[in-house]
């Protein structure tokens, strides 16, 4: 394989790992943001422990937030 070729495969190789990092963390923070805003508008139900910690009830829990 000529040197352009190693470049043109290190390029590729590069860019397709980038395009899946930055996938996983728009994928990661929009899960986040539609979660947080399903709480806030009164969508979800949930309970904070002593950390701080969400936890996601089942809509037919009836436990003390």
């Amino acid at each position: 394989m000529t040197d352009i070729g190693w470049f043109f495969l290190s390029y590729v190789s590069g860019s397709a790992v980038t395009a899946w990092l930055i996938y996983k963390s728009v994928t990661l923070r929009s899960i986040q943001i539609t979660i947080d805003q399903l709480i806030d508008n009164g969508y979800l139900r949930h309970k904070r422990d002593k950390d701080g910690e969400i936890e996601i009830l089942k809509w037919n829990s009836f436990e003390d937030k």
